[in-house]
């Protein structure tokens, strides 16, 4: 291999994790400089604002990767990483779900934001272990009922897509702390809402509410709600 063609690279400790930052660097098509017993400890992944259309091929090898950072790329084809338990895979121009993703089962946080999806795979459930769940800024109009399934979610933003109602299953997401459903197109909220006990934020801004559930002021950790229509 042309060694004009290789990037250095070296592994630091961050926040806690073994990482390899490769977000200043000038990574192209160059192959990633990494010894095979470096690549074994490798935790964390950062590769956002690179606009790379496809990960390094060589970075496969990482197979006990906890977290990965493609925020702000053009990349499509995902590999599979099986240990992952962070994604944050926003702003890559995705319109459709990458279904690799419901590979990777300990996933705790799955960040889609800034893409164009048009619809979550009613498989969503089988990632039992999520705990946040990132779709805003996409083109969502409807929701699976088996988002209600995710009994380990605590933070769900649909923010700023087209939603136009929210199914009643997610009534069963008793574990959710933090609901954003601010600029969509709801009408009514189901009234399951008053069913997720330790909610504390929920965002309805810039909607088209005619009404709302009486029961939502007497839920018991509700610290935040808000409903302002914001003219633009």
């Amino acid at each position: 291999m042309n060694s004009n063609n290789v990037l250095s690279v070296k592994i630091i400790n961050s926040g806690g994790y073994n990482t390899l930052d490769l977000r200043n660097s000038t990574i192209g098509n160059e192959a990633i400089d990494l010894e095979e017993k470096s690549v074994s400890t490798i935790e964390c992944l950062r590769l956002d604002c690179l606009t790379l259309k496809q990960i390094p091929s060589n970075l496969f090898q990482i197979t006990n990767l906890k977290v990965l950072h493609l925020t702000e790329n053009h990349i499509s084809n995902l590999p599979i990483f099986p240990q992952l338990e962070e994604l944050y895979y926003g702003e890559n121009n995705l319109d459709k779900f990458p279904l690799r993703i419901l590979e990777m089962k300990t996933l705790r946080v799955l960040d889609l934001h800034g893409n164009r999806l048009q619809s979550v795979p009613i498989r969503i459930d089988v990632l039992q272990q999520l705990q946040e769940l990132r779709l805003e800024e996409n083109k969502l109009i409807r929701l699976p009922s088996t988002l209600g399934k995710l009994s380990q979610l605590e933070c769900l933003d649909l923010s700023s897509n087209s939603v136009l109602r929210i199914p009643r299953e997610l009534g069963n997401l008793l574990q959710l702390r933090e609901f954003r459903l601010s600029n969509n197109k709801l009408r009514y909220l189901t009234s399951s809402v008053t069913q997720l006990t330790n909610l504390q934020t929920l965002i309805l801004d810039n909607n088209r509410l005619v009404d709302l559930p009486k029961e939502l002021v007497s839920l018991p950790n509700l610290v935040v709600l808000s409903v302002r229509a914001i003219s633009n």
